[in-house]
């Protein structure tokens, strides 16, 4: 599959306008009516106004930005759509090529996309999750099945436009005469009118209904996952297939960790004498508590694993870490004896003797070495 930027020829951080300004470009020089003798142009507009019709639309493009694709594939959209959207009538009288407006109202048309968003606890994630959704989507009136009038003898063919969908008009101009196609202003482009409308969709063939369905969320599911719920989006018209239904999951992380991955980072404040003398602690993991030593001679900065105890792989048994750093914190207040202490430490001969240790880590184990002798001296 060619990605979507490259085809329209523009950077991935471009904005919206910039991205429709490029598609203007290119849907001028590749329009089949402007280039009746290459058979390729039809093809090239059909790829750049299918990229267009991804990358202008914001919810698509951030699918297909993290996913690699927004279900953009050209069906459940109207080339002419975008085209009249960006450039109107101008080109009306060509004909297009084949992608001619007179019957666009009629084409089959994929319904709209729709989008429901779960909130979930961090805990929440560690398991497959059943959870009940609701949320909006366009289907036929089911009064009308679609027709937007009461009865089928209701409808006939449009006598402005004779059924085309289009009126003609004509221009005298310097260069003769010109004439322009534009929607009938009487049946919008159906080429039908209704005598008697659908008094439960007011003719429209649509109504807007609330759904509700149990879906499955995998367990390992992150902030921000869109999850694709299948054809349970907007109904298409005159044939056309259903949108899709996503399901956005955004994850509270109410705990303090930092998300790494499958793994959790989180600080772990420990006190100087912790720190100097070491110690067993508890500590509660997502999923229940767990025994943690501090070794004795820990420093500011250094790091205890937790192994298996982060978060699971999307729909997977594999998982991370927990990584929990250590962050000694400096006594304050300290009574007149501490700090007498503190400065016995500091001028004590003995404690300034080499440690026991080498290499690149010898300056840093020094002052805890000092430390953990000291404090056993005094308290033992």
């Amino acid at each position: 599959m060619k990605d979507l930027y490259e085809i329209l020829g523009v950077d991935k951080n471009a904005t919206t306008d910039e991205i429709k300004k490029r598609y203007r470009v290119l849907a001028k020089k590749y329009h089949p009516d402007l280039n009746p003798d290459d058979p390729e142009s039809a093809e090239k507009f059909k790829e750049v106004t299918a990229a267009y019709e991804v990358l202008s639309n914001d919810e698509k493009r951030a699918m297909y930005d993290n996913y690699g694709t927004a279900d953009g594939s050209g069906a459940g959209f109207n080339y002419e759509d975008i085209f009249s959207d960006l450039f109107g009538d101008a080109f009306s009288g060509f004909g297009f090529g084949g992608f001619g407006r007179a019957n666009s109202k009629n084409a089959a048309r994929k319904g709209a996309d729709r989008v429901t968003y779960i909130d979930f606890d961090l805990v929440d994630t560690l398991k497959d999750n059943i959870v009940q959704i609701e949320y909006e989507r366009t289907i036929k009136c089911k009064v009308c099945h679609g027709k937007g009038a009461e009865k089928d003898e209701d409808i006939i063919t449009c006598p402005t436009c004779n059924g085309r969908g289009k009126v003609r008009q004509v221009y005298q101009t310097l260069l003769g005469q010109m004439q322009t196609d534009s929607t009938c202003p009487d049946c919008g482009g159906t080429g039908k009118q209704i005598l008697h409308k659908c008094e439960h969709c007011n003719g429209t063939g649509r109504e807007t209904i609330k759904e509700k369905m149990k879906i499955t969320i995998p367990r390992g599911v992150k902030d921000g996952n869109v999850i694709n719920l299948g054809e349970y989006g907007d109904e298409g018209t005159n044939g056309g297939r259903p949108g899709n239904l996503y399901a956005e999951v955004h994850v509270k992380n109410i705990y303090g960790y930092e998300i790494d991955g499958n793994n959790l980072v989180k600080d772990y404040n420990i006190s100087f004498s912790e720190a100097a003398l070491g110690s067993v602690k508890k500590f509660k993991t997502l999923d229940g508590e767990v025994d943690i030593t501090i070794p004795d001679g820990t420093q500011n900065g250094e790091y205890v694993t937790i192994p298996n105890k982060g978060l699971f792989n999307f729909n997977s048994n594999k998982r991370g870490d927990i990584y929990l750093v250590f962050k000694v914190i400096t006594p304050k207040n300290l009574t007149d004896r501490q700090k007498e202490l503190l400065r016995e430490l500091e001028s004590d001969e003995d404690l300034n003797e080499p440690p026991p240790f080498s290499g690149i880590r010898r300056k840093i184990n020094n002052i805890y070495y000092k430390i953990k002798n000291f404090f056993k001296r005094k308290f033992r």
